[in-house]
């Protein structure tokens, strides 16, 4: 595969993988080598996210609810259509970023780039199906009515091993249903990539984190913010 660099985004020893937060690159105190497998050599630096930085999120992403959960399912459709020429716009970046931090091979790539593609383009067609009913009762008289809504900021926490996929996976849902999405990721500078890209379309209501294996943020937190 072809490794052309048209986008900027290969990286060097001496760059460190920001944040990406609020559609803004956010730099850290704290930040950590990330080691290539095959090689054994640090391939760059990355953010990690504090327990201040996820309650920054936190606040970013609950203040761009009100807004993104009133956009219509034609809008988020489109946008997710958008995200999805510009992620095989950028394939190349991603089987560089693959290749490098994670040690995939280039069949397996092909399988996890091909299923997060579809995936991307299956969650734009079913956004319009995101509906309520009205159920048949028992009682006469009476009526009733479903209606969904939704729920909020949702914490998405996805590992390395199928990064396309999984890294996709874990926000897709998310935003599809007009919730605010923030993804905790192992495969850092991959996951950027696929944040960046559907930033770029206009999904700017997300919030991104990134951390290696929860090194930086307690794991009490995470229950700490669970209702």
């Amino acid at each position: 595969m072809a490794q052309t660099d048209g986008t900027g985004l290969r990286g060097n020893r001496d760059w460190t993988v920001p944040l990406w937060r609020d559609g803004q690159q956010v730099s850290t105190v704290n930040s950590f080598h990330v080691i290539s497998p095959l090689t054994d050599e640090v391939l760059y630096r990355s953010s990690a996210a504090s327990t201040d930085d996820a309650l920054a999120a936190v606040a970013v992403a609950e203040r761009a609810f009100p807004a993104w959960s009133s956009t219509k399912p034609g809008h988020r459709r489109d946008l997710f259509l958008r995200a999805a020429e510009e992620l095989v716009r950028r394939k190349d970046d991603l089987w560089h970023f693959c290749s490098k931090e994670t040690g995939s091979t280039e069949p397996y790539f092909e399988f996890d780039f091909n299923d997060a593609l579809e995936s991307l383009k299956s969650c734009a067609g079913l956004i319009a199906t995101v509906q309520g009913s009205v159920p048949q009762i028992l009682v006469e008289d009476r009526s009733a009515m479903v209606v969904k809504e939704p729920y909020g900021v949702v914490v998405s926490i996805a590992p390395w091993n199928a990064p396309c996929i999984l890294g996709l996976r874990s926000f897709l849902a998310p935003l599809a249903s007009e919730c605010i999405a923030q993804s905790l990721v192992e495969t850092v500078e991959l996951i950027t990539c696929s944040g960046q890209y559907c930033s770029s379309q206009g999904a700017r209501a997300s919030s991104w984190l990134l951390l290696d294996s929860g090194r930086y943020i307690p794991s009490g937190w995470l229950a700490s913010r669970l209702p």
